[in-house]
C-alpha cells in the first residue's frame, strides 16, 4: 500500500525518482512508519513503468472500444530545443461521454517533411488499434501537416485556435503604427522583466499606492493572446510604470496618454478574441460544432464595437481588417460539410449558428440526406426516449461575445408538428428551441438518443407500458406489441413485458389508441446469452386494427410442417374463426377450404372463447391453417394409426394420468422408461411423447419439468418457469392470472432419456 502511495506521488506530482534518496523525504517516511523500507531509485522506476504499462494498457481497451475517434496533432520543441509530435485522441464512449487520451508524445529527430509525419502517425495509430477508426485530423495549418493529412487520407480540420492565432497576427501587421506602438510597449516591458532594480523599484511603487505587487508580461511570437496580456497588464499598471520610470535612470520612455488610449481601444477590440482563444483553448467539451458560430459572433462583436470608434484610430484599422478576414473565414468555414453537420446537430446552435442563410439551408438540406441515408442502410432505429418541447435558455459567461446568440435562443419558439416522415423529423429538432449555451450537448443527446430513426438502448426494466406509452404516444390502456409474425404480446398485469416474450425476435411494433397523433414501431435486439436490453426503432402502424400471423401448413410424413405465413389484419368484430379463414384464403389466393388448429393439429372451432380480440392476441398460441381435404385426410390416417398403435396411446394416457397426479412418483420414471425401451419399433414411438412433454418457453424437452396447478399442465423446464415468473405473473400456458408452480419430481432421468432419442 505504501509502495502504491509512493508511486502515485511520483505520477501525479511529476517527482524525480531521487526523491526516496533525500534525507528530509527519508526521515519523513521512517517517522511514518519505521518498519518501512523505501524502494530504491531503480525499483521506483520499474514500479512506475509497471504502473504505465497498466493505465496503458487500459486506455487502449477504452480506446479500442470506440466506434469512431478524432486526433489532434502539434510538433512542439522542448528547452533543449528537441522536437516532438504530440498525438492526442478524442472519442465518446458508452456513456456519451467525451474522453480525451494521449496516444504518444515522440522524440522527432528526424526532418520535419509530411512523410516523415505521416509514418510516425500511423505508427501510433497501429500502435493502440484505430487505423481504421479515425474520422478526422486535427492540426494547425503548417503546409507539412496540410500535405501529411492528405497522405493519410483522412479528414482535416484546421485548429480553431491557430485559425484565431493567424487572423490577428495578420491584421496586426497591416495596421499602420500598432507594430511600432507594441515595439515601445515591448521594450517597456522588457525594462521590468530584465532589470533587478527596475523590477523591485515597480513593486515598491505598487505597494506605496496600496496596490497588490503583479509582473510584467511579455508577448511571445507565437501565440497572439500574449500580446493581448502584455498590453492589458501594462495598461493596468500604467501609473505605477510612469512613476517608477521617473526614478529609474533609462532611455526608454514612457507611453503618452494618445498612446494609453490607443492600447485601450485596442484591447476593447481585442477582448473578444482573446475570450474565444480561452475557451476554445480550455474546452473539455466537443468543440468542433463551436467553430461556426464563434466565428460569427466574434465577426458580430467586432462590428459592433466600430460603430463606437475613431475613423482615424489604430483600433479602427485594426477592427476593419478583422473584420475582413473573419468574413473570409466564415465563407469557407459554412461550406465545410466536417463542421456544418456538427454545428446543426449541436442543440445549442443548429441554425442560428450560420451567419449566410443559403449557406445554413443547404447544410439543411445534407442533414436532410445523411439522415436519408442512413436510414435506408441501418438494419435498426430508433425513437428519442421523449423531447421536451420548451427550455428555458439562460445565457452564461463571456455576454459580449455570444450575448447575440444567446438573445437569439431565448426568442427562439418551438414547434409542436410532429410527424413520422423522417425530413419532417429533422425539421422538428431544428424548430425546437435551443438548449443553454452552457448545457453539455453530449448530456442532450444521451437523454435523447435519436430523432427519428437512430439507435436507443431499453435496459428490460424500462418496458413498461407507462415508458412505452409515453415515447411513441399511445394511451396506456390500449397498448400491446406484436412481433415480426405480428403475433399480439400483452404487458403482465404488473405493467411490464416479459423478457422471455421478447428473447427470439428481431422486429416489434406498437399498438394502441393514439394519445394523441401517432403509432411508431420499434425493434428489438438482444445479445445472444440473455434478454436484458433492448433496440428500439420507429414506423408507421395502423392504430385501429389489429395484426396476427397464420402458419399456412402442410402434412409432410404425418407432421404438420408450415410452409408459409400470410399475416392477417382485422378489427375487433372480424376476430372469428370464419372471419379469419375467409383472410387466409384471400391472402392465399384460391379457393380451397382451410381449417384452423393450434400447433398440434387440434381443429379450431367458432364459440364464444374464440370471437373477440382477446383470443387472437395471445402470444403463446401458434395458429395453422392447413387445408380442409387435407386435414381430413390426416385424420383418418391417425385415426388408423391410432387403432396399430393402441398399445403407445393407452401407455401415454396412463403416464398423463400419473403426471396429473405425480408429486414425486418414481413410478413415472419407470413406465416412461420401459416405454422408451420397448417402442424401438413403433411408427409414432417419440414423436406425440416429446411434444407432451416439450418446454412452452425453451421448445425443448423439459428439465426438471414443473406442473402449473391452474391449467393441470406440464408447462416447462424448472429454470425457464422461474425466469418466466420473475417477469410475469400470469401462467405461462393458460394466463391465469395466480398460477402454482410445482415441480415434479423423479421425471428428469426419464426425459433425459427421452431427449436422447432420435
Amino acid at each position: 500500500m505504501v509502495d502504491e502511495a509512493v508511486v502515485n506521488m511520483i505520477i501525479k506530482d511529476s517527482q524525480p525518482f531521487s526523491v526516496v534518496e533525500d534525507v528530509g523525504f527519508r526521515e519523513l517516511m521512517h517517522l511514518m512508519d519505521p518498519n518501512y523500507i523505501l524502494p530504491s531509485r531503480k525499483a521506483l522506476k520499474a514500479m512506475v513503468d509497471i504502473k504505465y504499462q497498466e493505465a496503458k494498457e487500459k486506455a487502449r481497451e477504452q480506446v479500442q472500444k470506440a466506434v469512431a475517434v478524432s486526433l489532434t496533432s502539434d510538433m512542439w520543441t522542448s528547452i533543449n530545443m528537441d522536437a516532438y509530435l504530440a498525438v492526442t485522441c478524442h472519442f465518446i464512449d458508452d456513456e456519451d461521454q467525451l474522453c480525451t487520451t494521449l496516444l504518444g508524445v515522440q522524440h522527432f529527430p528526424k526532418a520535419h517533411t509530411a512523410e516523415n509525419l505521416a509514418a510516425g502517425h500511423v505508427q501510433l495509430m497501429e500502435e493502440w488499434g484505430i487505423r481504421d477508426k479515425v474520422k478526422c485530423l486535427v492540426t494547425d495549418g503548417a503546409s507539412n501537416m496540410n500535405a501529411c493529412v492528405r497522405q493519410l487520407n483522412v479528414r482535416h480540420a484546421i485548429c480553431i485556435a491557430h485559425t484565431i492565432n493567424l487572423i490577428v497576427h495578420k491584421s496586426f501587421d497591416d495596421v499602420e503604427g500598432l507594430n511600432e506602438l507594441r515595439q515601445k510597449c515591448r521594450r517597456l516591458v522588457t525594462l521590468f522583466r530584465t532589470s533587478t532594480t527596475a523590477k523591485e523599484r515597480l513593486v515598491q511603487v505598487q505597494e506605496q499606492m496600496g496596490r497588490q505587487p503583479y509582473k510584467m508580461i511579455i508577448e511571445v511570437d507565437t501565440r497572439w493572446n500574449s500580446t493581448f496580456l502584455m498590453l492589458q497588464r501594462l495598461y493596468e499598471l500604467r501609473e505605477p510604470v510612469g512613476a517608477a520610470l521617473a526614478s529609474l535612470k533609462t532611455d526608454i520612455t514612457p507611453l503618452t496618454a494618445a498612446e494609453y488610449d490607443s492600447v485601450n481601444n485596442t484591447l476593447s477590440v481585442l477582448a473578444p478574441f482573446h475570450q474565444a482563444t480561452v475557451e476554445v483553448s480550455a474546452e473539455k467539451r466537443v468543440s468542433s460544432s463551436k467553430v461556426i458560430p464563434l466565428m460569427k459572433m466574434l465577426h458580430h462583436a467586432i462590428t459592433n464595437k466600430m460603430h463606437t470608434m475613431n475613423a482615424s484610430t489604430i483600433a479602427r484599422q485594426l477592427g476593419d481588417n478583422l473584420v475582413r478576414r473573419l468574413r473570409d473565414h466564415m465563407s469557407s468555414l459554412e461550406s465545410a460539410g466536417g463542421l456544418t453537420m456538427p454545428t446543426l446537430l449541436d442543440p445549442r446552435f443548429k441554425k442560428l449558428g450560420f451567419e449566410n442563410a443559403t449557406r445554413r439551408q443547404e447544410a439543411v438540406n445534407r442533414l436532410k440526406n445523411e439522415c436519408a441515408n442512413v436510414i435506408r442502410h441501418e438494419a435498426s432505429s430508433a425513437p428519442p426516449d421523449q423531447l421536451q418541447n420548451t427550455r428555458e435558455a439562460q445565457s452564461g459567461g463571456n455576454s459580449e461575445l455570444w450575448w447575440l446568440l444567446d438573445d437569439a435562443i431565448n426568442s427562439s419558439g418551438s414547434s409542436s408538428s410532429v410527424v413520422a416522415d423522417d425530413v419532417i423529423e429533422v425539421d422538428r429538432y431544428l424548430a425546437e428551441m435551443n438548449i443553454s449555451r452552457d448545457e453539455d450537448p453530449l448530456v442532450y443527446w444521451h437523454g435523447h438518443k435519436a430523432i427519428g430513426r437512430k439507435t436507443v438502448i431499453l435496459k428490460i426494466d424500462d418496458m413498461c407500458i407507462d415508458r412505452i406509452a409515453r415515447i411513441f404516444q399511445v394511451t396506456t390502456a390500449s397498448l400491446y406489441i406484436t412481433d415480426a409474425c405480428n403475433v399480439a404480446i400483452l404487458p403482465t398485469d404488473g405493467g411490464c413485458f416479459s423478457s422471455l416474450d421478447l428473447s427470439d425476435c428481431a422486429h416489434y411494433e406498437v399498438h394502441g389508441e393514439e394519445a394523441p397523433s401517432r403509432q411508431f414501431a420499434f425493434r428489438h435486439s438482444l445479445p445472444p446469452s440473455t434478454a436484458n436490453t433492448a433496440q428500439l426503432t420507429r414506423a408507421v402502424s395502423a392504430p385501429s386494427s389489429f395484426q396476427r400471423s397464420i402458419h399456412v401448413s402442410d402434412i409432410m410424413d404425418g407432421n404438420l410442417i408450415s410452409i408459409r405465413v400470410v399475416v392477417v389484419r382485422f378489427v375487433d368484430a372480424e376476430a372469428t374463426v370464419s372471419v379469419i379463414v375467409e383472410k387466409v384464403k384471400t391472402a392465399m389466393g384460391n379457393s380451397e377450404d382451410y381449417i384452423l388448429t393450434d400447433t398440434l393439429g387440434n381443429e379450431i372451432v367458432e364459440s364464444d372463447g374464440t370471437t373477440g380480440v382477446f383470443y387472437w392476441k395471445q402470444n403463446a398460441r401458434r395458429i395453422r391453417a392447413i387445408e380442409r381435404s387435407a386435414f381430413r385426410q390426416w385424420r383418418r390416417r391417425g385415426s388408423r394409426s391410432r387403432n396399430e398403435q393402441s398399445e403407445v396411446l393407452s401407455l401415454r394416457d396412463t403416464v398423463e394420468e400419473l403426471l396429473d397426479a405425480s408429486h414425486g412418483l418414481d413410478e413415472v420414471t419407470r413406465k416412461i422408461t420401459d416405454f422408451v425401451a420397448a417402442s424401438r419399433d413403433v411408427a409414432l414411438q417419440n414423436t406425440e411423447i416429446k411434444q407432451a412433454f416439450t418446454c412452452l418457453i425453451c421448445r425443448d424437452t423439459m428439465t426438471e419439468p414443473m406442473f402449473s396447478s391452474c391449467c393441470r399442465s406440464l408447462v416447462g423446464c424448472r429454470m425457464c418457469v422461474k425466469e418466466w415468473g420473475n417477469t410475469s405473473k400470469l401462467c405461462c400456458k393458460c394466463r391465469d392470472e395466480k398460477p402454482v408452480y410445482t415441480e415434479v419430481a423423479g421425471l428428469s432421468a426419464a426425459l433425459a432419456c427421452l431427449k436422447s432419442r432420435p
